[in-house]
């Protein structure tokens, strides 16, 4: 399973709006630099997020954007099925994708208890608990939530490590 940087981009640029929030707007190029992102590609992510009614744009000398909501309202779940679609982990568990193998398909259960559990941890999470977390050395701290591997590896059976990169 691979995460489009088009979520992974998206969720840094709305955290940066959730650390904003309340402070005023703040401006594409202030997010690109914190970030080190294009900033035309966040202007695309910006206005999916618009679209949405994630984000408000302010206007004028000190315009910019902001969050339309606090960031506790904004689940990370949210934020990445906007982006990056709302499409289950593999497809014969779309509610469109009727597969002839469905009622003998003995690995269909996998792929649901995994659906299910990356639902339930980007769920879990609001945007403002990842403003709320500190970057060092390229990796976040913070409080920390069972973790989706964790999850996986104690319903499935083992097989995963969610220590090794």
């Amino acid at each position: 399973m691979r995460i489009s940087t088009r979520a992974r981009y998206g969720l840094r640029v709305i955290v940066e709006l959730a650390r904003e929030y309340g402070k005023g707007p703040i401006t594409v190029r202030e997010i690109a630099r914190r970030q080190e992102l294009s900033r035309k590609y966040i202007e695309r992510l910006i206005s999916s997020m618009r679209s949405a009614g994630l984000v408000r744009a302010a206007r004028g000398v000190n315009g910019g954007y902001v969050l339309a909501r606090t960031p506790r309202e904004v689940s990370v779940l949210e934020v990445f099925s906007l982006l990056e679609g709302s499409a289950p982990v593999v497809d014969c568990l779309d509610e469109h994708g009727f597969c002839p193998r469905q009622r003998k398909c003995v690995t269909r259960g996998i792929w649901e208890e995994l659906d299910r559990a990356v639902r339930k941890t980007l769920g879990a999470r609001t945007v403002a608990d990842l403003a709320e977390q500190r970057e060092t050395r390229g990796t976040v701290r913070g409080p920390r939530l069972p973790g989706l591997m964790g999850a996986v590896k104690g319903s499935i059976g083992g097989g995963f490590d969610e220590n090794r990169p």
